[in-house]
C-alpha cells in the first residue's frame, strides 16, 4: 500500500469520530466482502495508522475493535484542515476499556449508516464505483462534524452545586448553525435518571449554554430510543423540560439516521420520520445558506470529477448533449456563487 486511499482516509476520520469501530462494522460500511476490508484494514495496521484494540474486552471471547494511532491522527489533520482532532486522543484512548459495548456499537451504526446511505457497497463493485461511492460518503462526511462520548461536556454550576451533562455525540453543522446534542437510549436507565438528564440540559441551554458556545449555534437535544413504548415516555419528558428552552427530537434507533440525514444533509431516506420541516429546507430562504450549500455543491463535484474522469468521459461520449448542458449550468453556477461572494 504505496499512499492513503481517499476510503483509507474516511475510515481514520471514522475512528477519530467514534474512538472504537469493529471488523465487522468497518467491512459492512466501507467494502463489498469482509476479505477485502479485513485485508485493507490489516495494511492500515501494519503501516500504523490503527490499531486492534482489545482492552476490557470480556475474557475468553474474540471481541475486538480498532482505534486510532497518532499516525493515522496526522493523516486525518492533514486531509480535513476543519476536522476536530483532539490532542492526545490516542494515548487516552489507548487507555479505555470496551465497556457498554452494545451502546458504542449502537452509535456506530447510526453513524455510519448516516454517511454511507441507504445501499450498501456490492461485493462485485468496480474501482470506479467504489470512488464514487466513497466521494459520495465522503461529502456527506464532511457537511457536519461529530464529537464521541466524552468529547463534550456541558459543565455548569447552579444553586451552589457543579452539575455537568456529557452527550452521548456532539454533531456541529456550521452551513445549518446548528448543534445536537445525541443520546442513544437503550431502554437499561430508569426514567427518573432519563428526566434528571433532560433537567440538565434545561438549566444549562437556559443559562450557560451561550457563553460555553459563542457560535450563536441553534442547539438540538436529541433521544433516540429503542422501542415505540420508550419513545413516547421520553418525548413526554422532553415535551415537559425542552419545550420552549431548545429545539427537540425523539425518534427510535431505527429513525435516527434517516432523521439526522434528512436534517444535516437534505436527504430524504426510507424510514425517516415525517417531520415536514428539515433544518436543510428551513435555510433556503437565507441568501448566505444558498451561497454555502452552492458552494459545497461545487466543491464535490469537483472532487467527483478528479475521482471518475474516465467515466465523466465515457458519459460524455454517450450522451454528448446532455452532458454539455449539465457542463454549462454548472459554469453558471459557478459563476453566481463567485459573483455573491464578490458582492459580499
Amino acid at each position: 500500500m504505496s499512499r492513503l486511499e481517499q476510503r483509507d482516509l474516511e475510515i481514520l476520520r471514522t475512528l477519530v469520530r467514534l474512538h472504537f469501530v469493529t471488523s465487522a462494522q468497518l467491512n459492512s460500511a466501507f467494502f463489498g466482502s469482509d476479505k477485502r476490508g479485513y485485508c485493507r484494514i490489516r495494511e492500515l495496521a501494519a503501516r500504523d495508522f490503527v490499531r486492534r484494540h482489545i482492552r476490557g474486552a470480556q475474557p475468553r471471547t474474540t471481541y475486538s475493535a480498532w482505534r486510532i494511532t497518532a499516525a493515522g491522527m496526522g493523516a486525518v489533520r492533514n486531509e480535513f484542515s476543519s476536522e476536530p482532532v483532539p490532542e492526545s486522543l490516542d494515548e487516552r484512548l489507548a487507555d479505555l476499556t470496551l465497556v457498554d459495548l452494545e451502546h458504542r456499537e449502537a452509535l456506530s451504526r447510526v453513524y455510519l449508516a448516516l454517511i454511507t446511505g441507504d445501499v450498501p457497497c456490492a461485493e462485485d463493485a468496480s474501482w470506479q464505483a467504489v470512488q464514487l461511492r466513497t466521494a459520495t460518503t465522503r461529502h456527506r462526511a464532511d457537511q457536519f462534524t461529530w464529537q464521541a462520548d466524552g468529547a463534550v461536556v456541558l459543565r455548569f454550576r447552579d444553586l451552589g452545586q457543579d452539575h455537568r451533562v456529557v452527550p452521548d455525540a456532539t454533531i456541529e453543522s456550521r452551513r445549518l448553525g446548528v448543534r445536537i446534542f445525541l443520546e442513544l437510549d437503550r431502554s437499561t436507565k430508569q426514567l427518573a435518571r432519563i428526566e434528571e438528564n433532560l433537567e440538565r440540559y434545561a438549566r444549562f441551554l437556559r443559562g450557560p449554554y451561550g457563553a460555553s458556545f459563542e457560535d450563536g449555534f441553534q442547539p438540538w437535544v436529541v433521544y433516540l430510543a429503542r422501542s415505540e413504548a420508550r419513545h413516547k415516555s421520553l418525548a413526554r419528558l422532553a415535551r415537559k423540560y425542552l419545550d420552549g428552552v431548545c429545539r427537540w427530537k425523539v425518534a427510535t434507533h431505527d429513525e435516527g439516521a434517516p432523521w439526522l440525514a434528512e436534517q444535516l444533509l437534505g436527504e430524504t431516506r426510507e424510514g425517516s420520520p415525517d417531520d415536514g420541516h428539515a433544518l436543510a429546507a428551513q435555510q433556503t430562504g437565507d441568501p448566505a445558506a444558498l451561497h454555502s450549500a452552492a458552494h459545497e455543491l461545487l466543491r464535490s463535484t469537483s472532487e467527483l470529477l478528479k475521482g471518475s474522469a474516465t467515466e465523466f468521459e465515457a458519459l460524455g461520449r454517450a450522451h454528448p448533449d446532455l452532458i454539455g448542458r449539465w457542463r454549462r449550468d454548472l459554469r453558471a453556477l459557478y459563476d453566481l456563487v463567485r459573483e455573491v461572494r464578490h458582492a459580499g
